[in-house]
């Protein structure tokens, strides 16, 4: 049994569909990629920025002052007084 000339152009057809769905396929895989590698970069800069920010400010990192360890101790009080 031999295909004809129509059925070999159909399956021609049907493989050059499928190989376009996958290079679309691809293209999108590869731009959510560069987002979210876009974004991560921006988020590590605003981080690097800001803890810039706080050491020259405030004399502290950022998590240092974001979570309250820059807090004065009680002994640190009794100092002072003195």
């Amino acid at each position: 049994m031999e295909f004809s000339d129509i059925d070999d152009a159909t399956v021609r057809q049907e493989r050059g569909d499928a190989m376009e769905d996958t290079k679309q396929s691809n293209k999108k895989f590869y731009m959510n990629i560069l987002y979210v590698v876009w974004l991560l970069g921006l988020f590590l800069f605003l981080l690097v920025m800001g803890n810039w920010y706080c050491v020259k400010v405030y004399g502290g990192n950022l998590f240092y002052i974001a979570f309250g360890k820059n807090e004065v101790s009680a002994e640190e009080k009794a100092f002072l007084k003195e």
